[in-house]
């Protein structure tokens, strides 16, 4: 369902048998703000109604309070990961094959899907769905001047739409987000026959009312207004507005033009507990405009975050999420001073920030931490940040963790490997063949995070191998073992050397142990 026009259909499915147990709610945030008032009601009282019935409701952080109240239970939906991306760009190489490359000039007929594919792979990290398939589709049409998405967007639009109909989409974005935002009932008159070629072209779509034009992607919408308001500036309304549209408005404003008032006007408000302004700001470090006045203030105020123990831990993670997804390679001075702090916390978001800005300078002392460093967390922060590395160096000290490292150190490099799909994949598949049972046993650890067919099978196949207790070739020629009863009768001490060790062995086999 999409909330704003179906939202009334659901109690009309009341009665009609098990199809209906599950009821959807899509595009809770595309509600607009003024009409959420009664959101909350409506969940309460179709939950009384329907009292069988399953809901499942999407919508934004900013109302989760809203679904706690509503006895909903939030759910953040999990990013995609490189095998996700892997997939996908398997699965639209084929399709592009099939459905558009035939309609295509020769020359753009001829691309190479495998190494658009290789090329693409490493960049898409992190990246939104939505990002994800515009940087794909303008990698193959041939259209793609950056990787910045209102330079992806912008291609995108080109393709759609002529300059005559790009001009009525800006004008019905911003009555669009007006009227979302701030409840403003008129705005920029359009012309009719635009607006119906814009819905002709899947760029619009009517809404519950007449006088509604709403966008199939609420993202094209917020840009296209952006692109609107960057010659006159964010109304104040819009910039201080709770709503994760009006939050993709302003990353688009901010990438085409300097936002320096809207983060001035925003840190004015900050809370000293959450610094919410400041990590919404972050948010639009990495697409930012060529010469922007306000992103030294940003990454400054991160820089405090991160730097200041008596923080959060979770407040610093988040301060450390937004430098890495800014892509801001400047960090890596700041994480090197970190990797060297008392405070292990400290040391594992210095760990994670140097993997995650690719910093591949640091794998020396990562190498170091991991040899060294007492915390247990702090060196799977640093196995975590050589896989994500992946250079040889970093590699080869994973491998030589997993085949000759204690049983943690094995544990901890096993759990690494599934981060680098290159190599990692294979090497814990390769230690499954190993004659060291710890070194097959840390692989299967592995294995649990990757994902694939593959690994499943081998896991599966795993299972049953091991319903074997005795090694091949063991002395006690078990291959089964019932159970063990731990009978009654005198204490009796074992010497804590080998032969008592030994002993205990075998007095537990012969008399306790029922075996096949």
């Amino acid at each position: 369902f999409q909330a704003e026009d179906g939202i009334r259909d659901l109690v009309r499915s009341r009665g009609l048998g098990d199809v209906y147990k599950r009821q959807l709610l899509d595009g809770l945030d595309e509600i607009p703000l003024y009409q959420r008032a009664g959101l909350e009601i409506f969940l309460r009282n179709f939950r009384t109604a329907c009292p069988g019935v399953q809901i499942i409701a999407a919508g934004e952080p900013g109302q989760m309070t809203l679904f706690r109240s509503a006895g909903l239970v939030p759910a953040p939906i999990a990013p995609w990961t490189s095998l996700d991306f892997s997939f996908y760009l398997r699965n639209w190489s084929r399709a592009w094959r099939q459905n558009i490359a035939p309609r295509l000039p020769r020359r753009l007929n001829d691309i190479d899907s495998t190494l658009i594919n290789a090329w693409l792979l490493p960049g898409l990290s992190g990246l939104t769905p939505l990002e994800c398939t515009l940087r794909v589709w303008s990698a193959y049409a041939g259209d793609l001047r950056s990787n910045s998405l209102s330079d992806m967007l912008e291609a995108y639009l080109k393709r759609m739409l002529s300059p005559p109909e790009q001009n009525t989409a800006e004008q019905v974005a911003i009555t669009w987000i007006e009227q979302f935002l701030v409840d403003k009932k008129t705005g920029p008159e359009a012309n009719r026959d635009m607006i119906a070629e814009l819905i002709d072209a899947g760029i619009c779509r009517p809404g519950s009312t007449s006088r509604r034009i709403t966008f199939l992607c609420p993202a094209v919408g917020a840009f296209l207004a952006a692109k609107a308001f960057s010659g006159s500036g964010v109304p104040t309304q819009i910039v201080h507005a709770s709503s994760v549209i009006g939050e993709t408005l302003l990353r688009f404003y901010a990438s085409l033009a300097d936002a320096g008032d809207a983060v001035r006007s925003r840190l004015q408000k900050e809370d000293p507990l959450t610094q919410k302004m400041i990590l919404s700001c972050a948010r639009w470090l990495k697409d930012a405009s060529a010469g922007s006045t306000w992103k030294s203030a940003v990454l400054a105020g991160l820089a405090q975050i991160l730097s200041k123990e008596e923080y959060a831990y979770g407040l610093r993670l988040r301060a450390l999420s937004a430098l890495v997804h800014a892509g801001e390679r400047n960090a890596s001075q700041l994480f090197m001073h970190m990797l060297s702090r008392p405070n292990p916390h400290t040391r594992i978001l210095a760990a994670l920030g140097l993997g995650g800005i690719h910093h591949e300078e640091a794998v020396t002392d990562l190498i170091m931490t991991i040899r060294n460093d007492q915390n247990v967390l702090v060196r799977q922060a640093c196995t975590l940040a050589l896989s994500v590395l992946g250079d040889d160096r970093a590699l080869e000290t994973l491998g030589r963790l997993l085949l000759q490292g204690n049983e943690q150190a094995q544990s901890l490099a096993a759990s690494a490997l599934p981060c680098n799909i290159d190599e990692g994949h294979q090497m814990l598949r390769d230690a499954l063949e190993m004659k060291k049972a710890g070194v097959r046993r840390a692989a299967v650890l592995g294995l649990e995070y990757v994902h694939t067919s593959w690994a499943d099978t081998h896991l599966e196949g795993l299972k049953l191998e091991d319903e074997r207790c005795g090694l091949k070739g063991s002395p006690t020629k078990v291959h089964n073992i019932k159970n063990i009863t731990l009978a009654g009768g005198d204490l009796k001490l074992y010497e804590n050397q080998n032969e008592g060790i030994k002993t205990l062995i075998r007095d537990i086999m012969k008399d306790y142990v029922e075996v096949e």
